[in-house]
């Protein structure tokens, strides 16, 4: 793990063997190198990292991934600090997923579509497709996650991104049981289910493999009764299911 300013900044990378002159001809792994740009609802329990171990788990795909996040940073503050456009720049991603606060204003949501444009340029020039992670208001301002999910899907059609929705599914787990424990007790950030959620949306979104039953096999999940781990399956499953529909396709671009 790399520590940027005092700030979680996780770094992890997988050797591939290749396997195509291995017994039965099976496939050589996938790579999905990505660069997660965001600030404190990226490095709350350790995202990214979860992502990948949970991606990883049961399919063909392995995740390198390095992340560059500061509490309360914007994409236009990211902008003008330069480090995420000097790590975008400097490395060989295949995807860049953006995140910014919850941006239900006018101003947050010019905000995250101009510099989610910004970003996304910069990746295109380096190869790399890029992606909004949409995420959620405070448990106070819950009424306004569908502006929040409305900021992300215009940011998205601008820079000609893909979507991580899960705002989405944030949303729709709510909708099923509001008591359901997604916040951390400040009302903001996400606790580990909340976080065990996104990496949910995340492993659907990245590989096209449905979660339902995947707590059952996965070795570290948060302690859930079934009930509730299918439910989040459920919701992650929706979500994204919604978001191949609204494209009409792969809701990443290849």
């Amino acid at each position: 793990m790399l520590a940027l300013a005092g700030v979680i900044a996780a770094q992890g990378c997988v050797t591939v063997a290749s396997t195509s002159g291995s017994p039965g001809g099976a496939p050589a792994k996938r790579v999905e190198r990505i660069l997660f740009i965001g600030n404190s609802l990226t490095f709350a329990n350790d995202l990214p990292r979860m992502v990948r171990d949970v991606v990883e788990h049961g399919t063909n795909m392995t995740v390198e991934y390095d992340a560059v996040a500061f509490p309360d940073f914007s994409l236009e503050d990211h902008w003008n600090d330069g480090r995420a456009r000097r790590a975008l720049q400097s490395g060989q991603w295949t995807l860049v997923v953006m995140q910014q606060g919850p941006s239900a204003s006018a101003e947050g949501r010019q905000v995250l579509r101009e510099y989610a444009t910004k970003f996304a340029e910069l990746g295109k020039h380096r190869g790399a497709r890029s992606a909004l992670y949409t995420v959620w208001p405070s448990r106070s301002r819950l009424g306004d996650i569908d502006a929040v999910i409305e900021s992300h899907r215009l940011a998205a059609q601008d820079a000609g991104a893909g979507i991580v929705p899960v705002g989405v599914a944030w949303r729709g787990a709510l909708r099923e049981d509001p008591s359901l424990p997604l916040y951390a007790d400040d009302g903001f950030h996400p606790s580990r289910v909340g976080t065990y959620l996104a990496a949910l949306v995340f492993r659907e979104w990245l590989t096209g493999e449905p979660p339902g039953g995947f707590t059952r096999t996965w070795r570290r999940p948060p302690p859930l009764a079934p009930p509730v781990a299918s439910l989040l399956e459920d919701a992650a499953h929706l979500a994204v299911r919604d978001a191949v529909l609204a494209t009409g396709g792969s809701p990443i671009p290849r």
